[in-house]
């Protein structure tokens, strides 16, 4: 949580001086990449640790949507992708470590006029590195990490669903005993997965913690369209049980709202367990060979 206020309340060029100054604190070292979109400059922040040849992402953005303190959307994420990567380093010392694991913040991931699809900095890394995807093992994307006591898995659709790297995601939750749920979609986000998706990477998936009691609401508004939901809600005047419960991760998402006081350590903590132990899987993998996959 100490992550998430020091970075909660700020713009984006605050949030990146900020989260260099944390970087460098803790002595990890980084690269810059800047990129330019529709007249605007912006800077994606990469560290590395490992060589191999076979390389997982782990990816967030940095920036905030215009008026919202950003909390959970997404210091949440750079907070539990520090935790992570302070526990991979520890983690390569001993000399654990098959391949190489990168983890990204990028900036400009939310819209802004001229760009009503954000995510210019994960398009930039997209294009950058293009190259680099024979040698992508995953794409894990972290998103709105900061509320919830399980986690969804997102988008699982007809191309991924029956994906090597899934079947190892849900294998390590289950193991560790992390509770998870899988959707095609999340009512009204995006993320920077979707850069991936666009260039045929199919095995980039996002992570969001939600709360057990709102999944079954939140599946409702991801699967039903709009007028399907103001309908249910026009009846449930008369019939309260057909009448959509707004789950509280819609209700705090972009806007004034999003702040630190609804999340918690135990939703932080349990997004880095999973996570650190969902690399360190994966990495095992590719410590017996990539035909593993």
């Amino acid at each position: 949580m100490d992550s998430v206020f020091e970075l909660e309340g700020k713009t984006e060029e605050e949030r990146k001086e900020t989260l260099l100054k944390i970087l460098e604190e803790k002595g990890y070292e980084y690269e810059l990449e800047k990129f330019k979109f529709k007249g605007r400059e912006s800077t994606n922040i990469i560290l590395e640790l490992g060589s191999g040849k076979k390389e997982i992402l782990l990816v967030s953005h940095y920036d905030a949507f215009p008026g919202s303190p950003g909390a959970n959307d997404n210091a949440s994420a750079i907070a539990v992708s520090l935790d992570v990567f302070r526990r991979l380093a520890e983690y390569k010392k001993k000399g654990m470590l098959n391949g190489k694991i990168k983890v990204i913040f990028f900036g400009m991931e939310e819209p802004f006029f001229g760009n009503s699809k954000g995510r210019a900095g994960s398009r930039a890394y997209v294009k950058e590195h293009e190259d680099d995807f024979k040698n992508t093992l995953a794409v894990l994307n972290l998103e709105l990490c900061g509320s919830g006591d399980m986690i969804e898995i997102w988008p699982v659709t007809q191309e991924n669903k029956e994906s090597k790297i899934l079947e190892i995601i849900k294998k390590v939750f289950e193991k560790i005993k992390v509770n998870y749920a899988t959707t095609d979609k999340l009512p009204g986000f995006w993320a920077d997965y979707e850069s991936f998706r666009e260039q045929g990477f199919n095995d980039a998936f996002c992570f969001t913690a939600i709360k057990k009691d709102e999944k079954e609401d939140l599946h409702l508004y991801a699967e039903s369209s709009s007028i399907e939901i103001f309908m249910r809600n026009a009846l449930g005047i008369l019939f309260k049980k057909i009448k959509p419960k707004m789950p509280e991760l819609l209700m705090h998402y972009h806007n004034s709202e999003d702040k630190s006081s609804w999340l918690s350590e135990s939703s932080l903590r349990m997004m880095s367990d999973a996570t650190f132990n969902l690399i360190v899987n994966l990495d095992r993998k590719l410590g017996k060979g990539v035909e593993e996959f």
